[in-house]
């Protein structure tokens, strides 16, 4: 329908002018400057280059591609093989750290945000996926050996002695979704039971019988917010409010569900 192409260009205009860091990778937002951040790989990529695909602008989605190599060579942790949650350029910001441009600590809902993402851009490019498939599938065999035994996982991810860390079910989420589509594209064998598993610990019945969605982090993220000051530390991802039927875990579940019947 031409009206919906019509809003998507308006969307994807707004790449045009946004500004980049010295790699050429989008900031995460005009008011975090010089920062990359891994949810917004997953909330640009995708979108740019389906639309891109649409129009034939090959010239977007091989940029589209790049900024994702750049970005996640940024963000890795070349210890653990994980992506941290946020890299400061410049190094500024009182949370990354002076050598590395680090955010401290491994958000899961940030890693889950990158996982989608990839798995969504193998997708849509095919053979064009080439030179980011080995390190998908590096990460999602990481994701996988993070779970909880006969659980899903934890909101700081690999942090399991940490006092107040709990399976955050957003996060869990978006991983299911992105073994479900990765075993689809190859990338990773089928994780069985993991959708039902999911659903047994992601839902619960209110106080009016109706199921909901718990357990999920409302919001996180780095820097001044609200008059508080966020550090990107385990222990600040844990004292974040927790929430119910937040679209950020919903959708993923919806995409997973729909995954497993389809």
């Amino acid at each position: 329908d031409q009206k919906y192409l019509a809003a998507a260009d308006v969307l994807a205009a707004q790449y045009k002018p946004h500004p980049r860091k010295a790699g050429g990778v989008f900031w995460h937002k005009l008011r975090y400057p010089w920062q990359i951040w891994l949810d917004g790989l997953y909330m640009g990529h995708p979108f740019r280059i389906a639309h891109a695909q649409r129009h034939n602008d090959h010239e977007v989605v091989a940029d589209s591609l790049r900024q994702l190599e750049v970005a996640m060579d940024a963000l890795i942790d070349p210890e653990t093989g994980l992506y941290k949650h946020a890299f400061d350029e410049a190094r500024q910001q009182p949370w990354s750290d002076k050598h590395s441009g680090h955010s401290p600590a491994f958000w899961a809902r940030a890693i889950g945000w990158l996982a989608m993402g990839l798995v969504d851009v193998a997708d849509l490019v095919g053979d064009d996926f080439a030179p980011l498939r080995e390190r998908t599938i590096a990460l999602l065999n990481s994701i996988r050996d993070l779970r909880i035994d006969d659980g899903l996982w934890l909101q700081v991810i690999d942090r399991p002695d940490l006092d107040g860390n709990y399976q955050e079910t957003s996060a869990s989420a978006m991983f299911a979704y992105a073994f479900a589509r990765g075993a689809r594209l190859g990338l990773i064998e089928p994780q069985a039971g993991l959708t039902e598993a999911l659903i047994k610990q992601s839902m619960a019945k209110n106080a009016d019988g109706r199921l909901e969605m718990v357990k999920m982090c409302e919001v996180a993220g780095l820097g001044w917010y609200e008059n508080r000051f966020r550090d990107g530390s385990a222990e600040y991802y844990v004292s974040e409010a927790l929430a119910s039927n937040d679209p950020k875990g919903v959708g993923p579940l919806m995409m997973t569900v729909a995954l497993a019947q389809g």
